[in-house]
């Protein structure tokens, strides 16, 4: 019996309960609990003791290991079985294994010989203790979380008609495991842009990328495996980002952690690979097309795990809403993706040159994408996802502005003297007039600030007030700006500061007489300062 069950027989005896009940409890005969708490009292071993003691200390005190012959000193097996089924620089023969034990018994113990040590350590694997016994975990998967990818061990023969050389296409697998949908394609070898054209493959044919992307430990991906930490190459971390999708390289050594994508590729094998046997491919175009047509077979075959007949694909239309949208331009093997932060003119630098955004975004991060090949900048939301922005790259222009990024005061501010001009003769024949009156009498940048002055006042007056203004400013012998500024400004219950017209004298007598401060004022607070001085 496991020595553990009767550590927790000793705890449950501690506590007064019967044998009946400890028999009830651990699912085991009320003789077996009496045996082995008899064989505990001709031990001379305590309750407690029993409790507090290590179960290889146990074991061998009671001298439980059958595998072990009665007299001679008991090796650690549990520790034996986990260095000699590790992988790694850690691992340990069979015989470094009983040397150390034969190294650690006690004086004058007497200890197996290899043979014995050996066949001691099958007949303890026969029956392997709950500590070293394998405990998988299973995981339930998130529609539009994770897929995974890896590289299928068989190929498919190529042969090509002129030379009649022979190359082996490597099979590439990609599974979405919420849902379990397969993708698979051939490329010619299994190089950094072999991986790259095929998940953007990938991503086309699901129609969506998910969130994160489980990979072995492949050199053209990751630089430098670790099992906390590893090194994702430069340009693999680019794609990604280009996708938003984060690269999850899983641990060393095991296979497991991306378990769905090694069942995936056991099913490529068997449901497609195995259909091509006796068949010549000479290109790998050719193959894609007819590794596409059984891809269809496989993917919409009702699945026998599920009583409800459903197939991979019909799990995948519910898993399709939660993917993320594509971006709208394809992939470049070529692009370049930075994670830039917005300036408050509203500008990103992208490799010496800058791209205005919408102005809304200043201060926030944004995605930049500059695909050579096409010769575009596209900017991205990195919470939607959503395009903001794009340029055409030219490296002539230092500086890209779009207007529509632009707030409504900067467009303003860069309005045109035309569409200015526009804009205040649309109100009437008074406005055109009093246009032309302004350019004749001002030049250059002058006029397109006076002309923003005279707009701004129309739209808070509106045209018939504009035109009306416009109207009485003309009567005047000298029509000009600062008349018709005036004439505006009255309208809205004040003057400039800079307005140079003299007071008529109808205004002069509707001044009120308490407004006016006079001669006795100032008089006064000129004695109240000299009395200051004294």
């Amino acid at each position: 019996m496991d020595v553990h069950v009767i550590k927790e027989m000793a705890r449950l005896a501690l506590t007064q309960a019967s044998c009946q009940t400890i028999s009830n409890q651990l699912g085991c005969s009320k003789s077996t609990v009496q045996r082995h708490l008899q064989q505990l009292k001709a031990h001379n071993i305590t309750l407690e003791q029993a409790i507090t003691m290590s179960a290889s200390s146990l074991k061998f005190a009671l001298q439980l290991d059958t595998a072990v012959r009665c007299g001679y000193y008991c090796p650690d097996f549990e520790h034996v079985y986990c260095v000699t089924n590790i992988k790694g620089t850690h691992k340990r023969t069979l015989k470094a294994c009983w040397e150390s034990y034969c190294a650690s018994a006690p004086e004058g113990a007497s200890v197996l010989q290899y043979k014995g040590f050996c066949k001691a350590y099958s007949r303890f694997c026969e029956n392997l203790p709950i500590a070293c016994r394998e405990v998988q975990l299973t995981h339930q998967w998130q529609f539009g979380d994770v897929a995974m990818i890896d590289y299928s061990g068989n190929g498919v023969v190529i042969r090509d008609n002129q030379t009649q050389s022979t190359s082996t296409a490597q099979i590439f697998v990609g599974v979405l495991a919420g849902s379990g949908y397969i993708f698979c394609c051939a490329t010619p070898r299994q190089t950094r842009d072999d991986w790259l054209d095929a998940q953007v493959k990938m991503m086309n044919f699901f129609d969506g990328a998910p969130r994160h992307i489980y990979l072995d430990n492949s050199t053209s991906l990751v630089l430098k495996a670790d099992k906390f930490n590893p090194k994702i190459s430069d340009e693999y971390r680019s794609f990604c980002d280009y996708y938003g999708v984060l690269p999850v390289a899983v641990r060393p050594n095991h296979p497991r952690d991306k378990g769905l994508v090694e069942n995936a590729v056991k099913q490529v094998q068997k449901s497609i690979l195995n259909s091509f046997k006796g068949r010549e491919f000479f290109d790998i175009e050719t193959l894609n097309k007819a590794i596409l047509r059984e891809l269809e077979r496989l993917n919409t075959r009702a699945l026998t795990t599920r009583s409800e007949g459903l197939s991979r694909y019909d799990l995948y239309l519910e898993e399709k809403p939660t993917l993320r949208p594509l971006p709208p331009i394809p992939y470049d093997l070529s692009s370049e993706t930075k994670i830039l932060k917005v300036q408050k003119n509203y500008l990103i630098r992208f490799n010496n040159q800058r791209f205005s955004v919408p102005a809304v975004y200043i201060g926030r991060k944004v995605r930049a994408i500059a695909s050579r090949k096409v010769g575009t900048l596209s900017v991205y939301d990195l919470e939607t996802g959503e395009r903001i922005a794009l340029h055409y790259i030219d490296r002539l222009q230092h500086t890209s502005i779009s207007p529509d990024h632009m707030p409504v005061a900067h467009r303003a501010v860069l309005t045109s003297v035309a569409d200015l001009k526009e804009a205040l003769e649309s109100c009437g024949p008074h406005s055109i007039q009093m246009c032309s009156v302004i350019l004749e009498h001002n030049r250059g940048e002058i006029v397109r600030k006076l002309l923003r002055r005279l707009n701004s006042l129309r739209t808070s007056l509106g045209n018939d007030v504009f035109e009306s203004c416009c109207k009485q400013t003309l009567k005047c012998l000298n029509p000009s700006y600062e008349r018709l500024n005036d004439e505006l400004c009255q309208f809205i219950g004040h003057q400039t500061t800079h307005s140079t017209r003299t007071p008529t004298p109808e205004q002069l007598a509707n001044i009120s007489p308490q407004t006016v401060r006079g001669a006795e004022y100032y008089e006064s607070m000129f004695n109240n300062k000299k009395k200051e001085k004294r």
